[in-house]
């Protein structure tokens, strides 16, 4: 119900999302997907949930500032 029903990476950082950060790569993957995840720590809680279980070789980072794009996995 936030923003009218949008993801973070549909609405502009001035109206706290994350539009601008997002960067398509040549593989059609975002190189910046871990931006739209750092604004969203009120909505997810802990940043441990974007880590695939069996992606074992990736640790959930501890909190949502220290989080880096390779321990993203969703």
């Amino acid at each position: 119900m936030d923003n009218d029903g949008r993801f973070p990476c549909n609405v502009s950082p001035n109206a706290g999302g994350a539009m601008e950060f997002c960067a398509d790569g040549s593989d059609g993957f975002d190189r910046n997907a871990v931006r739209p995840f750092r604004v969203m720590p009120h909505e997810l809680g802990t940043p441990k949930i974007l880590v695939c279980p069996p992606a074992q070789a990736r640790k959930p980072a501890a909190d949502f500032a220290s989080l880096p794009a390779e321990n993203v996995t969703h």
